[in-house]
């Protein structure tokens, strides 16, 4: 996708880059206003698109396996490798959930 990295233009620019992201206090109520309609409509226009799987989507399909927040933690705060993740996509809802539960019990365990 084109355009500017929501880092460049929500960040606090008195936080320091190697330091976690911080919203401006500073930014300008109608620039967050916009960003965050842009972000709604992003999200309505993928929930009005028909799937037939679930995961993530890549040329117009479901072509790989979803990628939850929890995933992404479960690989850069625990190390838990990526290759240990589901390797989905899912034809079945009651199969995503189940890799849920496996991610949350990896979790635990680590």
């Amino acid at each position: 996708m084109e355009g500017d990295l929501l880092d460049t233009i929500l960040r606090d620019p008195t936080v320091p880059e190697d330091q976690s992201p911080v919203l401006n206090p500073a930014i300008d109520e109608r620039k967050l206003a916009f960003v965050y309609d842009q972000i709604a409509n992003f999200l309505l226009q993928l929930s009005r698109l028909p799937f037939d799987r679930i995961g993530a989507i890549g040329e117009a399909a479901v072509s790989g396996r979803p990628l939850t927040y929890d995933m992404n933690e479960l690989t850069t705060g625990t190390g838990v490798a990526a290759g240990d993740l589901p390797d989905g996509p899912f034809d079945k809802a009651s199969d995503y959930l189940d890799a849920v539960a496996r991610c949350h019990l990896a979790r635990l365990s680590t």
